[in-house]
Formats: structure tokens, sequence, C-alpha cells
């Protein structure tokens, strides 16, 4: 395999990518999507590039891209407002360009999402919106919404520069009785708020396209518990795997990210070969290959 850097014009700016590409065809392709702020998508943050790595070697390509300004992803867009949730909604509209481009070199039909965090809610997103996507695996992915009231306490701490107030509490756990402590939990409180309407939906939307799995450790927010749940029988093809007694949340420790890879590698791995299976079971039911095996 061969990681290639390349430059995709997106209506929002030139956006950073970078391609992981198997020896041969692809067989499938994944879109990597990490959380905001540094260090993108290499540095320190090598865990996904080594899973990247590892994918392809199971001729699946994998493009990872830098979110909207940040790292090489330079926004230079017509379209850009700094309005609430303007960097969501940048992120979306390079996914709307990102995601073809890919898709066409990789030379596949549909594409499988893979997000962390907020970019697990990314993938939720924009699986929600696009019928090229037939499946999404996450890891602790951010699902709730700050409280109205509770906004202007998280503004003042980014007008502080202050780290997230994930990273205030328990070295960057989200275990919520960690954090129950601090007087500025503001995440830990959040959590405790129930899912939007409009989060359910955007995720039963998602699982029109195809299943969706996450990942989140006993000690994490277990906001894709509820999510299940409050789907009712829409939540069927959506599987939540707990690590029990560990922490996910924000994947730094070795251990973590271990499990992290393994989780993944192995779950990819058995999606695409349900999918090969399958489609060897269609191909023998055909009236060709009926007649071939009379012969």
């Amino acid at each position: 395999m061969t990681d290639h850097a390349a430059i995709v014009p997106t209506e929002m700016g030139p956006v950073g990518t970078i391609v992981s590409v198997p020896e041969g065809s692809a067989r499938e392709a994944v879109i990597m999507m990490g959380a905001p702020g540094g260090p993108c998508r290499a540095g320190v943050n090598a865990v996904w590039a080594r899973l990247a790595r590892e994918l392809a070697q199971r001729r699946i390509a994998v493009l990872r891209f830098d979110l909207a300004a940040e790292g090489e992803s330079l926004l230079a867009g017509e379209n850009l407002t700094r309005d609430p949730g303007w960097h969501q909604e940048a992120n979306l509209a390079i996914l709307r360009d990102v995601a073809p481009w890919f898709r066409d070199r990789a030379g596949v039909g549909k594409l499988i999402l893979v997000g962390i965090c907020h970019g697990g809610r990314l993938a939720l997103e924009f699986g929600a919106g696009d019928s090229q996507v037939k499946g999404s695996f996450l890891v602790v992915p951010y699902l709730w919404s700050v409280p109205p009231a509770m906004l202007p306490a998280k503004q003042e701490l980014h007008r502080r520069g202050l780290p997230h107030a994930s990273e205030l509490f328990d070295r960057g756990s989200s275990d919520v009785g960690a954090q129950e402590g601090g007087g500025e939990a503001i995440e830990a409180r959040s959590d405790k708020v129930p899912l939007t309407l409009e989060m359910i939906d955007t995720c039963r939307r998602a699982l029109r396209g195809g299943p969706i799995w996450m990942l989140i450790g006993e000690g994490d927010s277990q906001k894709p518990v509820e999510l299940k749940e409050r789907l009712g029988a829409d939540g069927e093809r959506l599987t939540v795997e707990i690590a029990p007694g560990m922490i996910i949340h924000p994947v730094t420790h070795p251990e973590v990210e271990q499990l992290v890879s393994s989780k993944l590698i192995e779950r990819l791995t058995e999606a695409t070969r349900r999918r090969v299976d399958a489609a060897g079971a269609r191909a023998a039911e055909t009236p060709l290959a009926r007649n071939a095996a009379k012969r």
C-alpha cells in the first residue's frame, strides 16, 4: 500500500487529504473523520495513520482529511460565515465535495464512514443526507447538545483559550462521575440532558442507508445507549459495543489506541466479509449460475 497526499478543491476552499491506497483494486472505501483541533490528520495522532494503513493492507482504501480551518484545509469559500455551528456546516460542505471525489477515484459504489467524537457526529449528519453511504463505524460519538442556559459558560471557556471541558477533568476522560466534582464540568452536566429529537431523527435517517456500529467505554458518555433505546424498532440496525472498565475518549492512551484500532479493524473486516458472502450467494442464485452448475 502507499499513502498519497492530495489537495481537493471544494466550495469551502482547498482541503488537505491523505489517501491510503491498497495494492490492486480496492474492495471498499472508507472516509475517516477525527475530532477538531491538532494534530489534524497526522503527527502525534498516529493511531489514525496506522489504522488507515492496516485497512489498506486489507484492500480497503482510506481517506483522511483536515477539518475546516485546520492543517491544509484553508477556508476560502464565498459561502463561509462564522455564525454558531459554522464549523460543522463547513465540514459537511467539504464532505459533499470530497466524498464523490474519493468515491470516483477509489472505484467503488458506496462509502463507509469512520468517525471519533465530533467526527462521529459529522459522520452521522453526513450519512443522514447522502445516499452513497452504506454504513458507519463510530467511536465515542459526540451526540448531545449544550443546553442554552450553559452556553455562556461554554463560550467563556473558548474565549479564555482554555482546553475543552473534557480535558479539564480526569485528564480528558468523558467519565461523567469523575467530572461531576468540577465547578465548570459543562460536558458532564450536558451529558445528563436528554437527546434532542433532531439528533434522534438524524440517526434514524442515517440508519436507512446502512447499519451503524458505535464503540464506547464503560466510563464514557452513555448517550449511544439512550439513542438506541429511543429509536425503538428503528434501532435494530444500531449496535452499541461497550468496553468494560475503560474510558476511551479522547483516545490518547496506548492501551486505548490499541483497543480502538483492533475493534475497528475487526468490525470493518466482518462487515466487508458479510457483503462479499452475500454477493456470492446472490450470484449463485442467478439463472446463469444455476445452468452452469447443472452442466
